[in-house]
């Protein structure tokens, strides 16, 4: 991406009187804040406008010592920046948030800056975290840029699907603690009546869900709020309508009890039936219905 640089900024580092140091904001989707600088010391910068994006003053924190690597930059839209942070794991990065999946998909801004004039700022880069591994008590998180979105298949870009998940604005207008329009909830919270022996944090029953439509909570999400996982959320993989039996798309951080306390959440819906269905109306469907699909255009050319 581009340098965002001031003027004053440009000439300072130009006569070499700049002291550069990078400050990095992590944006989880619960809304936590997380702020890292390279710094010695903790620092607090004041708030960064750039365009309509506007960063707020925030302070900095020293102790995670994470330290970006790998960061490289291309003139080719085909190519993105992507790069990667490690640091030891800390108060702020646990290993049990980290495992629980917290900082996925997490947004983040990578900024630049003067420490001994902290006017003097560079937004480098935003995006969103990607792959987090660990090693030991070091944490690693692969940080993908906007500009990632420019790599996909148009059919990604502009798809007869929707593509709107919980949280867009294009469904904020849907209270998920009601009913979808066909007369069903939207959320079912309860405890797990049993859990699988064989596969104790993957698959577990909440007979709350059973009798729901077809598939309603596949690709849906599972949240605990109380127990070893609580906090973690995972996708439903697949789910039985007629016992309530769920399977998640990957396994839990740690064993799952019919003691904890779990909120299944449907699926943001996919289709235009869908739509129809949660919503009672087909206003807004975020996706661009009329594109004819691969096998469509294949039936029409070998037609």
């Amino acid at each position: 991406m581009s340098f965002t640089i001031s003027n004053d900024f440009k000439n300072a580092l130009a006569a070499g009187t700049v002291s550069i140091k990078l400050a990095l904001l992590i944006v989880r989707q619960d809304g936590q804040v997380f702020a890292f600088t390279d710094f010695q010391r903790s620092v607090t910068l004041p708030a960064l406008t750039v365009g309509s994006i506007t960063i707020p003053s925030t302070t900095y924190d020293p102790r995670a010592a994470l330290v970006p690597t790998n960061l490289v930059q291309s003139s080719d839209p085909g190519k993105v920046d992507n790069w990667e942070v490690s640091g030891p794991l800390s108060g702020s990065l646990t290993e049990s948030d980290i495992r629980k999946g917290l900082f996925r998909n997490a947004s983040y801004s990578l900024i630049v800056f003067d420490w001994k004039d902290t006017s003097r700022q560079m937004l480098r880069v935003r995006g969103t975290v990607g792959q987090i591994s660990l090693e030991g008590q070091k944490v690693t998180f692969k940080m993908r840029s906007l500009a990632q979105a420019l790599t996909q298949e148009i059919l990604l870009l502009t798809s007869p699907t929707s593509r709107a998940k919980w949280g867009d604005a294009q469904v904020a207008f849907f209270n998920l603690n009601g009913n979808t329009s066909d007369g069903w909830a939207a959320r079912v919270t309860a405890s797990p009546n049993s859990v699988s022996s064989s596969y104790s944090r993957r698959i577990f029953v909440v007979s709350g869900t059973a009798g729901f439509p077809q598939a309603r909570f596949i690709g849906g999400t599972a949240k605990w709020n109380s127990g070893a996982n609580s906090g973690y959320v995972a996708e439903i993989m697949d789910w039985d309508r007629t016992t309530g039996t769920i399977t998640l798309a990957t396994n839990a951080p740690y064993d799952i009890a019919t003691s904890d306390n779990v909120t299944c959440q449907i699926k943001c819906p996919l289709t235009i039936e869908d739509w129809y269905a949660f919503f009672g109306s087909n206003r807004y469907f975020a996706g661009e219905n009329g594109i004819s699909t691969a096998e469509k255009a294949s039936e029409i050319q070998n037609g």
